[in-house]
């Protein structure tokens, strides 16, 4: 049996205990963003730089299209809390973004964030391409940074991010096959980390690789906005080109009309016969549409044109999964 001596030092190890975790759990509750208060001037300055040089419908620098103002301060988000973890964590006064290409920095970082803040590897991953992205701009801070060499330490920051991928993809296939059967069903939340991926693949990839990501990414988002029946019926999805009555017949089409509307007709579906042509308007998905005018008009292109799809794919069809 227990003394009385016992069983007080063992209430007080579970006293303590219930106290880290609650101290554990308020940590992870606790904003961990720098303030733009905190923000020296030649930070605040920079970061105008990243928000103007990702902004710019045409920009030399920058290689691929304008990124939403969204993303973009998403993007600037992340580095905060980046600079955050600097500043209270490291003790390191963060005065110019050029931390953000320093790698071992960013791996304590990335620690800190999976470790103590519970963050899967999959947004670390992400965190890593918003760093990537800020040192692509052409700031005095990474030219005059005599302690690293930039382009060095980017391969190191990317091959972090290569193998948190790898641990994100682990991490899937383990939580799938511990799922019972009956719950192995898609469900909204992993829908949405699949759209934030692709996006973030889309932003950071170039040539076909992008081409094929941005693809992928709008027969997702269709997906989403306007569930078909069977996939089916996205993966034939053809784009509209002043085809004749013949040509539409048992097809299914996107229609990006003059007045700036975008229609999804449907007229190769199983209920068909019953229900006639299906008729969708896109048009106020304003994510979906931007990324499908992107595609349609800049992506696809990069995939006509790419020697390694040697499977017949029609000038008209919107993907070549059919």
């Amino acid at each position: 049996d227990e003394t009385p001596s016992h069983r007080q030092e063992h209430s007080m190890l579970i006293e303590k205990d219930l106290s880290n975790e609650a101290a554990s759990c308020d940590e992870r509750r606790q904003p961990a963003t720098l303030s733009d208060e905190e923000l020296s001037p030649n930070l605040r300055f920079e970061f105008s730089e990243v928000r103007k040089f990702y902004s710019l419908e045409l920009n030399i620098d920058r290689e691929g299209s304008a990124l939403q103002a969204s993303t973009i301060e998403k993007m600037i988000e992340r580095i905060s809390r980046y600079l955050w973890f600097l500043k209270y964590v490291k003790h390191i006064a963060p005065v110019q973004l050029f931390h953000c290409a320093n790698p071992e920095f960013v791996q304590e970082f990335v620690c800190f964030m999976m470790d103590r803040r519970g963050v899967k590897a999959i947004t670390c991953s992400r965190y890593i391409t918003a760093f990537i992205n800020a040192s692509k701009v052409p700031l005095n801070s990474f030219k005059n940074s005599e302690q690293l060499d930039v382009s060095e330490s980017i391969e190191k920051i990317r091959s972090i991010q290569r193998q948190l991928e790898r641990i994100a993809k682990r991490q899937r296939v383990h939580d799938l096959a511990n799922k019972p059967q009956v719950e192995r069903k898609v469900v909204y939340t992993e829908l949405l980390e699949l759209c934030r991926e692709l996006k973030w693949e889309f932003t950071e990839a170039t040539g076909p690789a992008k081409a094929r990501t941005c693809m992928n990414l709008c027969l997702l988002l269709l997906y989403c906005s306007a569930n078909p029946g069977r996939a089916k019926e996205y993966l034939t999805l053809r784009i509209y080109k002043n085809q004749s009555t013949d040509e539409c017949r048992d097809q299914n089409f996107i229609c990006f009309n003059e007045d700036g509307t975008v229609i999804l007709l449907e007229n190769a579906y199983k209920t068909k016969p019953t229900y006639g042509t299906s008729r969708t308007d896109l048009t106020s998905s304003s994510f979906l549409t931007y990324y499908l005018r992107i595609y349609c008009t800049k992506m696809r292109p990069l995939l006509l044109t790419n020697p390694t799809i040697t499977t017949h794919w029609p000038s008209t069809n919107i993907s070549h999964y059919n």
